[in-house]
């Protein structure tokens, strides 16, 4: 069986030990971003394999922040130029590159996609207003942004896929992100605002964040951590979801509302919630 991929240095433990962190613990051990920077990065891809070219990478954006006060210090935003191999899925249904990709996406449970194009229509990449680069150029200068600091922390949402999808294509062209410390927004959605979102739902001004992010299930309750939806809940826009700079942006927005509610409720007691979360993902987080 292939070995799951796992981030290094990632800031929050692993899943199963989530429940034994206090919220005053994650903000004051977990979320201490002092004289550190932020490196809040998106990447929008062809499909979920970097080892084919033709799920290249289509959009990259990363913002630097600084972990002391959040200013924004520096931005970059590439829109990149399709290879050959890309174009073909694209543009030719009856490729070898079309079959293998449509093969792989009816094995995937729940995929929403029969045709590569619907990818980036999703992903506004035709409407994107930026100068077409190589790929190579873009991991390039986005190694070359987290090289350019001391004390880097990269933060995604579902940062396993955008750091393990960065990995392999940088080394492809014979380059390497460095090892960092990681901070997934996804997990910490997932594991600890909505749980907390879920325990104070009857607070008045709470309820509506509730009520936008509940989805009701044959048997339970389940908070969405989808990073558009947590945007609309708490008022952000989402209108460019799914491109990498509007995606990026609602990392940065959604992170500095979060550190401010946990502050907030930092006495909270969550670990029941989080438990019932844990047990329902345990399938999709394998141990290390």
């Amino acid at each position: 069986m292939k070995k799951a991929y796992s981030l290094k240095n990632e800031i929050l433990p692993f899943q199963k030990n989530l429940p034994n962190v206090k919220i005053d613990e994650l903000v004051n051990k977990y979320l201490d971003f002092t004289d550190h920077k932020l490196i809040f990065f998106d990447l929008e891809t062809l499909g979920l394999n970097p080892a084919f070219d033709y799920e290249q990478i289509t959009e990259l954006s990363a913002w630097v922040v600084n972990g002391n006060n959040f200013d924004i210090e520096k931005k970059i935003n590439y829109k990149i130029e399709l290879n050959e191999s890309a174009k073909t899925l694209l543009n030719d249904s009856l490729s070898l590159e079309r079959e293998n990709w449509v093969e792989r996406q009816s094995k995937r449970r729940n995929s929403n996609f029969s045709d590569p194009n619907e990818i980036l229509e999703m992903t506004h990449y035709h409407d994107l207003k930026l100068n077409e680069v190589k790929e190579s150029f873009a991991i390039n200068k986005f190694i070359d942004l987290v090289n350019e600091y001391e004390n880097v922390i990269l933060v995604a949402h579902n940062a396993k896929f955008d750091v393990r999808f960065m990995t392999i294509r940088s080394s492809k062209y014979d380059q390497k992100l460095p090892v960092t410390k990681t901070l997934d927004t996804l997990k910490l959605a997932r594991y600890f605002f909505a749980p907390l979102v879920q325990k104070l739902s009857n607070q008045k001004n709470i309820k509506e964040i509730y009520d936008s992010l509940f989805r009701q299930h044959k048997d339970f309750v389940h908070i969405s951590s989808k990073l558009g939806e947590i945007a609309n809940a708490l008022n952000i826009n989402s209108e460019d979801w799914h491109s990498a700079d509007a995606d990026v942006y609602m990392m940065y927005e959604i992170l500095k509302y979060m550190l401010m509610f946990f502050k907030t409720h930092k006495n909270e007691d969550i670990k029941s919630y989080q438990i019932k979360i844990l047990k329902r993902n345990i399938g999709k987080y394998k141990s290390k």
